[in-house]
């Protein structure tokens, strides 16, 4: 029951069992005296007051406390690492409501491993929790908690683990404060995360930032630097063989060469990368790809197709 107390907002039985080795006939048995809660979904929760009772007694034994917490937050970091995929495929909605409903758990955790410093775990979530506040359009919380893994790495001695870590959280901090309109801040972690990454050479990492960057490069008008940024994040995405990185490199090549004039090429591959997109099943991804394709189907005419694209984008976006 102490043990249970660890959660925040509920678990459900895998949870339960492998974090708190309560397995169905021990929580049968705390549900039938009323301690544990179960809803019809089959999710398990304690009442606040009965949850801050148990937790006190947790407290009394430190070791006990230290590896309850120790536990959940490896179950719900490497939770969120499975998620990863799944946020940029065609299940997102549904990846992302299942994260929403765990959040507390995660933030808990997430907290935790910060705290106590638990970095190996935290560097397979990175990726996963800047794409969730991406899509879920939680910008300002997101900047925030990436924020605090930042800044605790900034404090250690990294070794070569460590730096990849902070270099992929880096970027996807930058590209929230990208989404937010903060585009300076967003371009100064973009050139931390490269210089970072290329020391130690961290190529299966530097699709993210190349791209990201390449792609917030062209605001500024810098349109060849753009491009010299995503055609080499491009390389390194074919060589991991990641589809999506792949259509995003492809695509905002597509985009760069249209607001360069040649609106034929960019059309061109901005299909190829949708095309991809649509492949994996990226509904957040398409949905913004059809809305920046219409102005290259304006410019060349293809009005019927310009209206459908935005038709589409919109009816992705509700």
């Amino acid at each position: 029951m102490s043990r249970l107390s660890i959660f925040h907002g509920g678990f459900d039985r895998s949870a339960a069992e492998k974090v708190a080795g309560a397995n169905l006939p021990r929580l049968s048995s705390l549900v039938s005296k009323s301690l544990v809660r179960r809803d019809e979904s089959g999710h398990y929760s304690l009442h606040e007051v009965i949850r801050q009772y148990a937790y006190s007694h947790l407290e009394e034994n430190e070791a006990c406390c230290r590896q309850a917490c120790d536990r959940h937050s490896a179950y719900y970091l490497n939770f969120a690492a499975e998620y990863e995929s799944k946020l940029k495929s065609a299940p997102q909605q549904i990846a992302m409501h299942e994260m929403t409903a765990e959040l507390d758990n995660l933030r808990a955790a997430w907290d935790w491993g910060i705290k106590n410093k638990k970095f190996d775990l935290l560097a397979g979530s990175v990726r996963a929790f800047g794409w969730y506040y991406e899509v879920s359009g939680m910008i300002r919380d997101g900047i925030e908690q990436l924020g605090l893994l930042v800044s605790a790495l900034n404090k250690q001695v990294r070794d070569k683990q460590s730096n990849k870590t902070l270099g992929t959280c880096l970027v996807q901090q930058g590209l929230l404060f990208f989404r937010s309109g903060q585009f300076a801040r967003a371009q100064e972690l973009y050139d931390q995360s490269i210089f970072i990454l290329r020391s130690v050479d961290a190529q299966s990492l530097l699709a993210d930032a190349l791209i990201f960057s390449g792609t917030l490069k062209h605001l500024s008008g810098d349109y060849l630097e753009a491009k010299a940024l995503i055609e080499e994040g491009l390389t390194y995405a074919r060589a991991m063989k990641d589809d999506w990185f792949i259509a995003y490199g492809i695509y905002n090549l597509g985009h760069v060469d249209s607001l360069m004039g040649d609106y034929q090429k960019g059309y061109e591959q901005m299909r190829e990368g949708l095309a991809l997109w649509r492949k994996v099943g990226d509904p957040h991804s398409i949905s913004l790809g059809l809305n920046f394709l219409v102005d290259t189907q304006i410019a060349l005419k293809r009005y019927e197709e310009a209206k459908a694209s935005m038709r589409e984008s919109i009816a992705l976006c509700e």
